[in-house]
């Protein structure tokens, strides 16, 4: 499990670098992340954009 955590946090650490550059540059684009945990049980059961469940 410490290795998915440090995982996640360098997710955000990226993320937050991309920001700063986004906005050293005069960009417009928000730099987004988020934690897979906080997404609900239903997310999942929804179809995908092909149209079937994800992990199907």
């Amino acid at each position: 499990m410490a290795v998915y955590a440090q995982s996640e946090f360098a997710n955000l650490l990226v993320t937050s670098e991309l920001q700063r550059r986004l906005t050293e540059a005069d960009s417009p684009a928000p730099a987004t992340a988020a934690h897979p945990g906080m997404a609900g049980p239903a997310t999942s059961r929804r179809p995908s954009a092909c149209g079937r469940p994800p992990n199907s």
